[in-house]
């Protein structure tokens, strides 16, 4: 009887691995944060697809349910059982890409049980394996389940079982049905009947693996699940290598040194100047890629830090350097004013416009151009709360990058340009992926 199971492959991957099966999958309560893990447990909460109103939809439930003798349902026998949908329970898919089982110690020892995983076998002669989702390296299964609404904890899933397939059959009296991708749909949609469905997985399909000097493992996961929610982040997936401990540190520290770099543009002439900036955006720029490309959403806040740090310690020490206005300052600033002829309010009425756009109306430029963002990493897979951290980030450094350009312009009408540019592609972006 199969109760822990493994799922490390990202949301994005389960999405794209099911529309190239042309089951595309829909989010009715939000794309959810799926940490991979090594350990699902009965009880804990994991994706299923089931059929919607509006077809194949994912959503996150509960891994069984009580009986009325308290004890979870977590595998169910499909033998001689029909299996329909309704509204409140039905099929199901549960995206795996491995499970576990449990043997005798081999040595005759009472005290620990032999753990065994079983994970998809390569397809012969380079062919896919045609009980897994794709043909690339992180290809996942589907369990075939069903699902319930419970009176206790809601609606949950328990796994089918059958007898055991040829790969299985030395390690257990059962096993839970596996479906190729090319039933998938056929399953969940409930036409087909269950008995033409469900059968032993042949042999081949599985490959056991015994697990050594790791039975603490599922239970050290959960700290593990937290790293690898962090560092999942937006999918953009391990471009560099995670092991290199030092990688971390030296692109903060060139976050860092970009930010000084700008720092001394603004004291510099042309053309250094511009070589400066060049070179200072350049060097925050590669460190965030860098970051983002390791370790997603994560490394971006975390590479946001020492430069909004260093910016900070630029902003108190100008704050602390500069001097006090001197007492004939303040009573010179405090007396009446002239009038203002036609042309000083013309001028007044310049530096407003000026103000307006460069604050109020950039600031609502970048805040469209954050949600557009946003909108493109969920249709890219990413989760929510990865989405949200993006937008979070990219609303203020495009606020700032903007608040640059447009005060370099000579003319208000000029500095409409780049926000109408920005608005129009951000905003339908937005529109066609939100």
């Amino acid at each position: 009887m199969c109760n822990e199971a493994a799922r490390r492959m990202a949301i994005g991957q389960i999405r794209k691995d099911f529309a190239e099966r042309r089951i595309p999958l829909r989010f009715p309560e939000g794309v959810p944060n799926l940490p991979a893990t090594g350990s699902v447990r009965i009880t804990d909460a994991s994706a299923i697809v089931r059929h919607g109103e509006t077809g194949a939809e994912l959503v996150m439930r509960r891994w069984s349910w009580p009986l009325p003798n308290g004890r979870p349902l977590y595998n169910f026998r499909s033998e001689g059982r029909r299996f329909d949908n309704s509204r409140n329970g039905g099929r199901c898919l549960i995206p795996l890409d491995s499970f576990y089982e449990f043997t005798d110690a081999a040595d005759g020892s009472r005290k620990r049980k032999d753990k065994w995983s079983f994970a998809l076998a390569a397809g012969s002669d380079g062919r896919r394996n045609r009980y897994a989702s794709s043909n690339r390296p992180n290809a996942f299964f589907c369990v075939a389940g069903i699902w319930r609404r419970d009176a206790t904890v809601g609606e949950a899933f328990t796994m089918l079982t059958s007898n055991p397939g040829p790969d299985v059959a030395p390690y257990h009296s059962r096993q839970i049905v596996l479906f190729s991708s090319d039933a998938w749909m056929a399953w969940i949609e409930g036409v087909v009947p269950a008995t033409d469905l469900i059968a032993p997985s042949p042999a081949g399909t599985l490959i056991a693996e015994q697990i050594v000097g790791q039975t603490s493992l599922a239970r050290s996961d959960r700290y593990c699940d937290l790293l690898s929610t962090m560092r999942t982040g937006i999918s953009l997936g391990h471009a560099l290598p995670a092991s290199s401990t030092m990688l971390t540190p030296a692109l903060l520290l060139l976050a860092a040194a970009g930010t000084v770099v700008l720092r001394l543009a603004w004291d510099a002439r042309e053309p250094a100047q511009v070589r400066l900036t060049l070179a200072g955006w350049s060097a925050i720029a590669v460190a965030l890629a860098a970051l983002a490309a390791r370790d997603g959403a994560w490394g971006i806040a975390l590479g946001a830090l020492p430069v909004m740090l260093v910016a900070f310690g630029f902003l108190a020490r100008a704050a602390l350097a500069s001097a006090a206005p001197s007492r004939a300052a303040r009573v010179v600033e405090s007396e009446p004013s002239v009038h203002l002829h036609a042309r000083d309010w013309r001028d007044v009425g310049r530096r407003v416009a000026i103000f307006l756009i460069a604050v109020p109306v950039a600031g609502l430029v970048s805040l469209l151009a954050g949600l557009a963002f946003a909108a493109a990493a969920r249709a890219g897979g990413a989760v929510e709360a990865d989405s949200i951290t993006l937008a979070l980030f990219v609303t203020p450094l495009v606020w700032s990058i903007l608040g640059v350009v447009l005060l370099l312009e000579a003319r208000a009408a000029a500095m409409l340009r780049p926000l109408v540019a920005i608005g129009a592609v951000s905003g339908a972006t937005f529109w066609l992926l939100g």
